[in-house]
């Protein structure tokens, strides 16, 4: 598995918590620091000084909106970089001969692999083999299997239901840690179940995965049963749901997905129901949909069941004949949508078949359309009497060009996520080819019980893979791109033995993770924290030079930084603050290069939340007081989320804390430079003489030119002026222009990093501040961003004795103590 890569640089952010929170001490992770500072309650007390309100706070979302207490932004476990193994299940691997294999496809060195970690003989458990009615039509299945932490240890079981009469039992086989230790349990007992699916779901949010199981009954219901995990076995929890046919004697099947969609630690779980009529040349079928809340909810409806029918992009109606459901969060805001993809006709023939695809936004966004998106597709090679007969839909997600959102699948098609692109754009580039689902030889039918595809990390390249299996074929293929823009490939190979597909093997493949090549965290209910940076410095903005007594209109005296005169847009014509994700792991020691390697991991995975959050953006727009020199500084509250490494291939790391700092709105204020050096702790940047050596009102003191002209030669920046004070009881202003528009304009860029100081012994993470997109703090002038100055002007009667020309002119100062960037605007007096 190779490292994400991560900007070389780390910073140092330094933390208080609000005054009912305590935190844990932890040593210097991702950057170091000096440590030691002062308590949190005088960093508190310097905020609360300075105009900041640090008061306790629900935690928020990306968009402001108070959430619930047991949100966590990557749920109880969040897994990095993940690389799967893949379960091969009903047909017959050539390495291990068996028809029950778990392959490993990638070595420790991320080269091309295929390891038998484990296999089971059909000859033993009978359910490997599957239904007897192995007909090609037959869409039902007497075995399901899921990938489930059972355990809690950061590794994935592999959960296998299936039928014993009129049992309904669960196969737990434990990660390869615990050596593929099996138990066998019972967990529902009906006669008649004919069809049986199952899905891996986070019900209860104890950090176990518990599961869903879905059958149907004697074709008359189509049920579900919610079984909680618990230490010792499973135990139903909720009442059953039961969904009744609607057409007479139809084969029923269900199929079920797990998804968050709202902003708790628990799925919620998608059901369709398909019912299918009619006969195996002229089939037809009628398909239901509805969406269950999770087990704190009590397993209510939060969508009323209703057909999978609806109009298209055209407004044209569609009717959903089967269809088959999928939560997965592909606009990238951390919330999972409802997909239900449907085929609208079942083809007998070489004519088109049509594919239906409903989007819904998750129910924090209450649920609305996303857009449905109706097309057909050809075999090319198809030609009469052919028949492909596709008859069943493979729908998953996978992040195939590893940008950290979601595409969508569904059989040989794939499109691009919706937070690149609009919903439904098919990208050529993620295409697979036709015969992964039909060739011109084929006999038999493309359904479940003659084919499967599934995605995942098999390959170990942060890109994610399409497995497809087509039993009338002699291989597995893994599908994905050897590069992000490329186009898809064959990038493993696994032999297997044919089967004609008039006879199904109902194969089943599985993606699970059951080794420590990948990182695992989990998170824990007292592991959050509302804490806030202390403050930095923006800008110091010297007051205007102004004298009393010599009738001067000292109301118009005053300084204007980031504010402008022009039509343009606030935007435009502001200073910008934006803040962005942040993660820091704590090691004792210092930093290892796999701890370096699951940081810039975690990194990469917190910045990927979406194109757009906890990156805030707010404006700058601040006027000094008469006879006040102005500090502008920010500070930045955090919601603070610490995760504990569960797994991990350097077990050095197991029990090591990761620390995700998600800022909300920078809240940035002014001060009188008096009371701002009163406020800070010892150490923190002081505005001193040095840096503004005049006296407020003697414009004497200022600087000459001569000593602007030195800082300038020192520092660079803009300068405009002089301009002679006026007579009468206006004002004189200056303007100074940043952008290429004004013949005075240039530019002005922070850009350092720095260790600041920090509180109470809080875990570090790294922060830089700058002009780049890829700083931690941005801070940037918009197209037209001004720095105003207003003098105001002297009275006929003492102009001739106390009149004196100024300019204004600005400059981006190092602090030599703190290392912190911050633009000084002053003026010169002649």
């Amino acid at each position: 598995m190779q490292p994400v890569s991560y900007r070389s640089h780390l910073a140092v952010f330094s933390l208080i918590a609000v005054p009912t929170v305590l935190l844990a001490g932890c040593s210097g992770g991702g950057g170091g620091g000096t440590g030691g500072g002062p308590g949190a309650s005088g960093l508190t007390k310097t905020l609360q000084e300075l105009g900041v309100s640090t008061s306790s706070s629900a935690r928020q979302g990306i968009d402001g909106t108070d959430l619930t207490d047991d949100y966590a932004p990557f749920g109880d476990t969040w897994e990095i970089a993940k690389t799967s193994e893949l379960l091969v299940l009903g047909a017959t691997v050539a390495s291990s001969t068996e028809r029950f294999t778990l392959l490993d496809l990638t070595d420790d060195q991320g080269n091309a692999a295929e390891e038998v970690l484990y296999s089971l003989s059909a000859s033993n458990e009978s359910w490997i083999s599957g239904p007897s009615n192995t007909g090609s039509f037959n869409f039902r299945d007497e075995r399901a299997v899921a990938a489930a932490d059972i355990d809690a240890d950061g590794l994935e079981e592999i959960v296998v239901a299936y039928l014993n009469g009129g049992e309904i039992r669960v196969r737990v086989i434990q990660d390869e840690m615990e050596g593929f230790a099996e138990t066998d349990f019972q967990v529902g007992f009906e006669p008649g179940i004919e069809d049986l699916t199952m899905q891996a779901a986070r019900l209860d949010g104890d950090r176990r995965d518990d599961l869903v199981i879905g059958y149907t009954a004697n074709d008359i219901d189509a049920r579900v049963m919610f079984l909680q995990t618990t230490t010792t076995g499973f135990t139903e929890i909720g009442n059953r749901l039961s969904f009744t046919s609607t057409v007479p004697s139809p084969t029923i099947t269900i199929e079920l997905s797990a998804g968050n969609v709202d902003m708790d630690r628990q799925d919620e779980i998608a059901v369709v129901i398909n019912e299918s009529f009619g006969t195996t040349n002229g089939p037809d079928g009628a398909s239901r949909f509805t969406l269950i809340d999770d087990a704190s909810a009590g397993f209510a409806t939060l969508r009323a069941l209703q057909s999978a029918n609806g109009n298209d992009q055209g407004g044209f109606p569609r009717t959903g004949l089967q269809s088959t459901p999928l939560l997965v969060d592909f606009d990238g805001d951390d919330r999972c949508e409802l997909v239900i993809a449907t085929r609208t006709d079942f083809n007998s023939s070489c004519d088109s078949d049509g594919y239906f695809f409903m989007a819904f936004e998750d129910s924090f966004s209450g649920g609305a359309s996303l857009g449905h998106q109706y097309f057909t597709s050809r075999f090319s090679s198809c030609a009469s009497p052919m028949k492909p007969r596709v008859r069943v839909l493979h729908a998953n997600a996978l992040d195939v060009d590893g940008d950290g959102f979601d595409e969508f699948h569904i059989n040989q098609f794939v499109f691009d996520d919706f937070a690149s692109s609009a919903p439904w754009t098919m990208d050529p580039d993620y295409q697979l080819p036709d015969d992964v689902v039909w060739s011109q030889n084929d006999f038999g039918a493309f359904t479940q019980g003659t084919s499967s595809m599934v995605t995942g990390e098999f390959t170990g390249d942060d890109r994610d893979d399409i497995a497809v299996y087509r039993q009338d074929g002699n291989e597995l293929v893994v599908w994905g791109r050897s590069a992000p823009d490329a186009t898809m490939l064959e990038k493993r190979t696994v032999t297997t033995a044919f089967a004609n597909s008039q006879n199904c093997v109902f194969p089943i493949l599985l993606p699970v993770n059951v080794d420590l090549d990948s990182p695992v965290l989990s998170y824990s209910d007292g592991a959050y924290e509302y804490v806030f940076s202390e403050p930095i410095v923006l800008a110091v903005l010297a007051a205007a030079p102004c004298r009393e007594g010599i009738g001067q209109n000292l109301a118009e005296c005053y300084t204007i930084f980031g504010n402008t005169t022009s039509s343009s847009s606030e935007t435009e014509r502001a200073v910008s603050v934006k803040a962005s994700a942040t993660v820091g792991i704590s090691l004792d020691g210092g930093i290892s290069q796999s701890g370096f390697e699951l940081t810039a991991s975690a990194f990469a995975e917190a910045t990927k939340i979406t194109n757009s959050s906890y990156r805030e953006e707010r404006t700058v727009l601040y006027r000094t007081g008469v006879a006040e020199d102005t500090v502008i500084f920010t500070t930045i509250p955090i919601d603070r989320y610490t995760y504990t490494v569960q797994s991990h291939p350097d077990p050095a790391l197991v029990g090591e804390q990761v620390v995700v700092n998600l800022p909300r709105d920078p809240i940035t204020l002014q001060a009188d430079r008096a009371a701002y050096n009163a406020a800070v702790q010892p150490g923190s940047l002081l505005i001193t003489d040095q840096i503004l050596t005049h006296t407020i009102g003697d414009p004497s003191s200022y600087p000459t030119r001569a000593m602007k002209n030195s800082l300038i030669s020192t520092y660079g920046g803009l300068q405009f002026g002089p301009q002679a004070v006026g007579i009468g009881a206006g004002s004189t202003s200056l303007t100074l222009q940043v952008g290429e528009a004004w013949g005075q304009g240039g530019a002005l860029e922070k850009g350092f990093s720095v260790d600041l100081e920090t509180t109470s012994g809080a875990v570090l993470a790294g922060v830089s501040f700058g002009a780049s997109v890829t700083n931690t703090v941005v801070v940037t002038s918009g197209s037209e961003t001004t720095y105003g100055a207003s003098v105001g002007a002297i009275d006929a009667a003492n102009h001739a004795s106390a009149g004196y020309s100024f300019g204004l002119f600005t400059y981006v100062r190092t602090d030599p103590t703190t290392g912190q960037d911050y633009e000084v605007v002053q003026y010169w007096v002649e």
